[in-house]
């Protein structure tokens, strides 16, 4: 809050960045401007929700609306604005953000970091199936990666790119290639098909 620019707030209507704004409304009288952004499908809008938020504390809220042809036409320009690969779809929407709250704040606070610390997402069950597997003989956990690995291909498709060969191998893996396989969109065997066939390509 200590900035000599005006500051905002990025609020989707969730626990953190809800937190964020009620934990400065409670140590600053002025205006708060509160941005969140929305899209078409309803199920990824959160709009209505940031709305109440702004509402209960008092915001002078904006929100901005972007569609699937807006996005494709700067995907370049949002690439770019990274300085390594960034596999999380949330990119596209606040970089969007960002622009559109620029226009009113210079810093913008957001609720980042809330389900990191407090295990808010599905891949964070990992820990526990770790815990599980401390007192589970390694055999169960082969076997079971030996059968989820013959699991027919459109299956698997169902069910999202490698998710279940993913899963075969964090059976066998420890703790550190469990984690790091909730965090990849493609296992092990389907990294080295799809470099391989890179690689004839090139080769071509």
């Amino acid at each position: 809050m200590i900035a000599d620019v005006p500051i905002g707030v990025f609020l989707s209507g969730g626990i953190d960045s809800s937190a964020v704004v009620a934990l400065l409304r409670e140590q600053y009288d002025g205006d708060i401007k509160t941005f969140s952004v929305g899209f078409n499908d309803a199920r990824f809008d959160e709009r209505a929700y940031a709305k109440e938020a702004a509402r209960c504390f008092g915001t002078i809220h904006h929100d901005i609306h972007i569609d699937e042809a807006h996005m494709a036409s700067e995907i370049d320009d949002i690439i770019c604005a990274y300085d390594e690969p960034f596999a999380d779809p949330s990119a596209i929407p606040t970089h969007y953000l960002a622009q559109f709250a620029a226009k009113e704040v210079k810093v913008a606070l957001g609720g980042d970091g809330g389900d990191e610390l407090f295990g808010g997402y599905k891949r964070y069950m990992i820990h526990r199936r770790n815990r599980f597997q401390d007192y589970t003989p390694h055999i169960i956990g082969k076997l079971c990666s030996a059968l989820l690995s013959l699991t027919p291909p459109r299956l698997d498709k169902k069910h999202g790119i490698g998710k279940l060969n993913r899963i075969a191998e964090s059976l066998e893996g420890d703790y550190v290639q469990s984690y790091a396989l909730r965090f990849s969109g493609f296992s092990g065997k389907n990294r080295a098909a799809l470099l391989k066939e890179k690689y004839h390509e090139t080769e071509r």
